[in-house]
Parts: structure tokens; C-alpha cells; sequence
């Protein structure tokens, strides 16, 4: 058939490539990555977030804190499966979302223990006035 029997465009017929001597053409892969320079690989968007989670502990605690650490574990996950890059960002949102995590909690405990203690003392005054 020609263009002009179907209407479409002459086109290869992968089908039967190997009666004309074509090869056929590579099959699509399941993940397409975006285009970039050979060797590129994309950063795993979960590392970033990761990273920027555990950096913003400074501001928020530890409500910032679990995200790191949990946005972590499955981000580096996602790399060992995947292949992609961002391996180094994931492990240092894991440790800095560790790191102030348990700082926060060592805080929030001196700081219960400054509160109960304040509580106990007696200071002398008992209310009483005269003997």
C-alpha cells in the first residue's frame, strides 16, 4: 500500500523488518526519564524534600523532624531501586532529621523538668503573717 491507497504517510513496517533487512526498533522503557546529557539521571524529588524537612527543624521542631527522617528512609529506597541520584541529600536529611529530633526531645524533657522542679521548691513564703 502507498499514501495515497490509505491516506496515511509511507512509514517502515516494523512488523516485517526482518524480511527487509531492518532491525527493529528498541522497546520503550517503562520509566522514561526527561532528556539531558548521556550519563544524566534525575535527583529524586523525595531527597530534596527530605533535606529541606530536616534543615527546617530550626524553625519548626520536630513537626518538620518525623517528615525528614520518614521522606528519607523512602527517598534512598527509591534510589536503590531506581538508580537515580540524590543518595547523599536522602542520608543527610536522615541525619539531620535524627540529630534534631532527639535534640528536641532532650529539650522538651529538661524543659517538663525545669517546669516540675519550679513547682516544688519552697521558697520560704507560706502565707502566714505573724506568729
Amino acid at each position: 500500500m502507498t499514501a495515497r491507497d490509505t491516506g496515511k504517510p509511507d512509514s517502515p513496517d516494523w512488523s516485517s523488518g526482518s524480511e527487509q533487512g531492518q532491525e527493529l526498533p528498541p522497546a520503550a522503557s517503562a520509566w522514561a526519564y526527561p532528556s539531558g546529557p548521556p550519563g544524566w539521571r534525575p535527583t529524586n524529588q523525595l531527597a530534596v524534600a527530605s533535606l529541606i524537612c530536616a534543615c527546617a527543624q530550626a524553625f519548626f521542631w520536630i513537626l518538620t523532624g518525623i517528615p525528614a527522617i520518614v521522606l528519607g528512609h523512602i527517598a534512598r529506597r527509591q534510589i536503590r531501586r531506581t538508580g537515580e541520584n540524590g543518595d547523599g541529600l536522602a542520608l543527610a536529611g536522615l541525619i539531620i532529621g535524627y540529630a534534631g529530633s532527639i535534640l528536641a526531645v532532650i529539650a522538651i524533657i529538661v524543659l517538663i523538668g525545669i517546669i516540675v522542679s519550679s513547682r516544688t521548691v519552697d521558697y520560704g513564703f507560706s502565707g502566714k503573717t505573724g506568729p
